[in-house]
């Protein structure tokens, strides 16, 4: 009679604590300053759990001793063993799209997490005392400052995520997923970039020259081409 009592005792503890949260995970990582839940809205929900997580990052990684700024992260979590998708667009989370099914295509496809980065200095990832009134600061948004602060992200995640990272953005997040592979190519296992422009310099007119003097010029002929691209021009102007 002893044993069943105490068998009926160890299940009901065990049927009364609650499993821990993947909030409760996120809150052991290094540098969290904060997490704020988002309520999904629409028909489907496609995460277990969403957040808007803010993680503490060094205005310069190579002199710490200079200070440290705030970067948001949205996260959309399916699975502790998921594939983890973390996008970049380049620019600022836009925050019209937290509460609605705000996904990815690849994390769509392999049911994946969705990991959301705002870049360094834009929106409300920027450190005090940024303005464009002035140059301060301005000289920390670097590609590979940028790349260590995704770079640092994926480490503290790991310590709770299990499954196979792709690193992916489209455009200036193209750009950044190119640069991102060559600063940590073994931070993920794909790197996979939409449309990315590579540029020769900073002043690199080859795209400008192709849009107003050849582009079209083998599938309609140079004179065809011609006309589609002046009533282009003169749509723009």
């Amino acid at each position: 009679m002893k044993k069943v009592l105490l068998l009926l005792f160890l299940l009901l503890s065990f049927c009364g604590t609650s499993a821990a949260s993947f909030k409760d995970d996120l809150l052991t990582l290094g540098g969290v300053l904060s997490i704020d839940e988002i309520v999904q809205s629409g028909d489907s929900k496609p995460f277990a759990e969403k957040y808007l997580v803010t993680f503490t990052q060094y205005l310069d990684w190579k002199n710490p001793n200079l200070g440290t700024f705030t970067q948001r992260v949205e996260i959309g979590f399916k699975g502790y063993d998921n594939v983890n998708v973390m996008y970049v667009s380049g620019y600022e989370l836009v925050e019209d799209r937290f509460e609605t099914d705000d996904d990815h295509e690849i994390s769509e496809m392999c049911n994946g997490n969705y990991i959301a980065v705002e870049y360094r200095f834009f929106s409300k990832s920027k450190p005090e005392g940024l303005s464009s009134d002035s140059t301060a600061l301005w000289e920390y948004l670097t590609d590979e400052n940028a790349s260590n602060d995704f770079h640092n992200i994926i480490e503290q995640l790991k310590k709770i995520l299990s499954g196979r990272w792709v690193f992916t953005g489209t455009s200036k997040g193209g750009q950044a997923t190119n640069v991102f592979a060559y600063y940590f190519p073994d931070d993920a296992d794909a790197y996979v970039s939409y449309v990315a422009p590579f540029c020769n310099g900073i002043d690199d007119d080859r795209a400008f020259n192709a849009i107003y003097n050849t582009i079209g010029n083998e599938r309609y002929g140079e004179e065809k081409a011609k006309e589609y691209r002046d009533l282009m021009l003169d749509f723009q102007v």
